[in-house]
């Protein structure tokens, strides 16, 4: 079983009649059926239920199916690298990464810019439940993320900044004086929270209940901006992560520290161990590091 054997078999999948998948292999009707038959002599069993309806997957050849798509996407990303491997300055980086994040890693995009000039960059704010399926599929070289669950065996995980959740709320709101208020301040207040599917609504939650205050969300968003918004237009208060407001421009709000307790969370970037990277991939990573080693950018790094 070789990568055209998988090819032809995948593409006779997708398009479920020999007729066009030859058309689009380019390759005659009866050679495309020959192969098919030759890789279920090989494996020791029928891929396809026949009819003169229709093509239908056996149990064996859904399994392989699945198998070979993933099969077939790292074999033409392994291509794509060697072709960035022949020269580094040329090629692409594509990077998954939280929302919060997209207000300073355009400050490493533009270090990095400066010593790669004809590097493209794909940056993909992806929602974290999916970070998984994209480091898998190969779609990304790497993730920042603040999920590691099922990551730990395959993938390797470095801590990049540990930040605080802090209180935004309008300028003229009576906290807007406050340096810092306990949680339990908060209680009748008005709450903007992100959806459940962020991993900060389970930490914000935690941080309510710990509190003891009774504190439930009005307003449900699916993107940070749009909670700052609806703050600024004194709809309510929102907790979000420091690096946000910190690197963001805000205006009409104002940025509180919250106690007892304070909640916290941490950053990581995700990549394949066992995958190849070219020098630009490892200097943009090292450059995010570097960025909140500095002191005058710390967040909190790691503390």
């Amino acid at each position: 079983m070789d990568i055209r054997q998988l090819n032809y078999f995948v593409t006779l999948v997708e398009k479920n009649k020999f007729v066009a998948a030859a058309e689009v292999l380019h390759i005659s009707q009866p050679s495309l059926s020959n192969m098919i038959k030759q890789l279920e002599k090989e494996l020791g069993c029928k891929l396809f239920e026949r009819s003169t309806r229709e093509m239908k997957l056996t149990e064996p050849g859904e399994v392989l199916y699945r198998r070979a798509v993933l099969i077939l996407k790292q074999f033409e990303s392994t291509l794509k690298e060697m072709e960035d491997v022949k020269d580094t300055g040329f090629g692409a980086i594509d990077i998954a990464m939280i929302e919060s994040s997209k207000y300073w890693i355009p400050k490493v995009a533009k270090q990095f810019s400066e010593e790669y000039s004809n590097v493209q960059i794909y940056f993909k704010e992806i929602r974290t439940k999916h970070m998984r399926d994209a480091l898998i599929s190969n779609d990304v070289h790497f993730a920042i993320t603040t999920m590691v669950e099922d990551l730990e065996d395959t993938y390797e995980l470095t801590p990049i900044y540990r930040e605080e959740l802090v209180l935004i709320c309008p300028e003229n709101h009576p906290f807007a004086t406050k340096s810092s208020i306990d949680m339990a301040n908060l209680e009748g207040e008005t709450l903007i929270l992100t959806q459940a599917v962020f991993q900060i609504t389970e930490i914000i939650k935690q941080a309510i209940i710990q509190s003891g205050i009774d504190l439930e969300g009005k307003y449900y968003v699916e993107r940070l901006d749009t909670a700052r918004m609806l703050v600024a237009e004194g709809l309510g208060v929102c907790i979000l992560p420091a690096s946000y407001p910190k690197y963001s421009l805000h205006q009409g709000i104002h940025t509180v520290k919250l106690t007892n307790p304070t909640p916290k969370r941490k950053v990581f970037m995700a990549y394949n161990k066992e995958r190849y990277y070219s020098p630009a991939v490892m200097r943009f990573r090292n450059l995010i590091q570097q960025f909140f080693i500095k002191e005058d950018n710390k967040i909190g790094f790691l503390k």
